[in-house]
């Protein structure tokens, strides 16, 4: 009774061996001829001109969001503080004028009352004075409007001014540095790429025949100068690529990385996907 149960155990063993063994033989690899890494990247600009003082960041750096990319000083934002500061000394002169006269108004209006009382001048003489001193007050309420309007403009640009930082939007790996510090700098204009960390993929290109191989979803591996990764087909592309040269086209398969390989600019990378025979 024990000989058989031994026996049943070995047979199934041997079984269970042969299946797998099988299923193993059953599989072989097929593997992309090229693959290059992708990403979407973002390009920086400053939002006003100026000199570049300080460039924080290098080819290749990875950033966070919020981390400074390069410092400027904007010139187009010194002149407009000038200019309001001269504005602001000038509406200064004038309430300054408004309140002497105001006070001449005001003292000469007492002496007025004085004649009027004594009826050496008419009351319209002192309705006059009183008709400029309502001028000047007007005139001086809406000078101080004016200077209230200046001064929360005038905060508000020199916040702008000290030192303008640019920062990075988003997380991600540094792609191109195009500016140099001590240049003057066009607003608008891109000065940094940022390739965004998580839209990094890998377009393969496999010959034709392979693409009956290439369901969404099918796990494969990308395999760099000196790492591994495992991704997915997130794609089969509707473009072709035909190689003259050896009579060959391929299909462009899009795939997702389940993380970002250490040297992604290098171009010696390849996809293998395990397929049944």
């Amino acid at each position: 009774m024990k000989g058989r149960k031994i026996k049943r155990l070995i047979i199934t063993i041997v079984l269970i061996t042969f299946l797998v063994l099988l299923f193993i033989i059953s599989m072989r690899y097929i593997s992309s001829s090229m693959a290059y890494v992708r990403c979407e990247s973002i390009s920086v600009s400053s939002p006003a001109a100026g000199k570049i003082l300080a460039i924080r960041v290098d080819e290749g750096d990875s950033v966070r969001k919020g981390d400074t990319l390069f410092i400027m000083d904007t010139l187009p934002l010194t002149f407009k503080i000038l200019q309001l500061e001269a504005r602001m000394k000038a509406i200064d002169r004038k309430i300054d004028s408004r309140r002497i006269r105001l006070g001449m108004l005001g003292r000469k209006k007492e002496e007025m009352k004085v004649l009027v009382e004594s009826g050496a001048a008419s009351e319209n003489k002192l309705r006059d004075i009183e008709d400029q001193i309502g001028i000047e007050v007007a005139g001086m309420r809406a000078l101080e409007m004016e200077r209230r309007a200046l001064g929360y403009s005038l905060e508000e640009l020199r916040k702008r001014k000290s030192d303008l930082v640019v920062t990075s939007p988003a997380r991600g790996e540094i792609l191109s540095v195009r500016i140099k510090e001590g240049i003057i700098y066009p607003s608008g204009v891109p000065g940094v790429d940022v390739c965004l960390t998580e839209s990094f993929y890998v377009e393969a290109f496999f010959r034709e025949k392979f693409v009956k191989f290439l369901q969404k979803g099918k796990p494969v591996k990308v395999m760099g100068p000196h790492e591994r990764i495992e991704g997915r087909i997130e794609e089969v592309l509707r473009r072709t690529f035909y190689d003259q040269y050896e009579d060959e086209t391929y299909v462009i398969v899009k795939i997702q990385m389940n993380s970002m390989p250490e040297d992604w600019k290098k171009k010696d990378f390849r996809v293998t996907v395990k397929v049944r025979r």
